[in-house]
């Protein structure tokens, strides 16, 4: 357990989020596919296994070792095996970890639409009000996933995998609040799709960063391997925030709220042309 520890406090405290998207550009296939297999787990064991299949993903890419930068196409299924290898590993402290950090977020998340589902439109402003329940539940999503899982790979101990989330997490609430926005924003239909492209690549990227052994340190990424775009955290986000407020817009006030959501695209497009002319 010393060595484990040992491991993540080396490994884990500065993932370079940047690197891990360098990386996953050269080898996206056999992360994605292998992310994909995590959905499908999830999914079908309707959603009893999802704690476990998010712990097997971050094994997955930890034991792929990156297979040195280029695209695997014969390990494919090697990467996706490893998925339900890890799922087995770490089946009981990856419940410890989810039943204390992702239930309490979903709890906080499906809350503020209970009062409307229930009590019908005479709740609806309490559901509105509610919604401030969101803030702590986006939190508690994207401290646990992106912090508590590849601890836990390291250790394999739920409880401070947990602890690790949150003291890591207090020291940039925003980013984790963005981090848990990205995954559990209410967007149904056709537009998840979009937003699945989004999501899954900051995901298998994030993954590579913190999980990279620490041998790989120094390990210089091949110049074609290469996949930076300025700004493209801040965009991606702003344009999920977007696509959001489109759907709670339209949701409360049909056409009016669509016009409303046209109004605030302009507002935005105004208020980012001093910033875009700096760039």
């Amino acid at each position: 357990m010393g060595d484990g520890i040992t491991l993540a406090s080396e490994s884990l405290q500065r993932p370079d989020w940047r690197r891990g998207l360098e990386i996953f550009a050269s080898r996206s296939l056999s992360l994605i596919s292998a992310l994909i297999l995590g959905v499908v787990v999830c999914v079908a064991s309707f959603m009893l296994l999802t704690f476990p299949a998010i712990a097997g993903y971050y094994y997955a890419v930890r034991q792929s070792k990156r297979e040195e930068y280029f695209i695997d196409l014969p390990n494919i299924s090697r990467t996706t095996t490893l998925v339900l290898e890890g799922v087995g590993r770490y089946f009981v402290q990856s419940y410890v970890l989810g039943l204390m950090g992702l239930l309490t977020a979903a709890i906080l998340y499906i809350a503020p639409v209970l009062p409307w589902a229930i009590g019908g439109e005479g709740w609806m402003y309490a559901s509105l009000g509610l919604m401030i329940l969101w803030l702590p539940s986006f939190f508690l999503a994207g401290a646990v996933v992106f912090h508590g899982y590849p601890y836990l790979i390291a250790t394999n101990d739920g409880v401070g995998a947990l602890r690790y989330a949150f003291s890591t997490s207090r020291a940039r609430p925003l980013l984790a609040l963005a981090r848990g926005f990205m995954l559990l924003y209410p967007i149904p239909g056709w537009i998840i799709h979009f937003l699945m492209a989004i999501s899954y690549s900051m995901i298998a990227s994030w993954a590579v960063a913190a999980t990279a052994d620490t041998d790989e340190a120094e390990r210089a990424v091949p110049e074609e391997a290469r996949f930076i775009l300025r700004g493209v955290g801040l965009g991606l986000l702003l344009a999920a925030a977007m696509v959001g407020a489109c759907y709670l817009l339209v949701g409360l006030w049909e056409t009016p709220g669509f016009i409303a959501w046209l109004v605030l695209c302009f507002v935005v497009v105004l208020a980012a042309r001093p910033w875009l002319a700096r760039r």
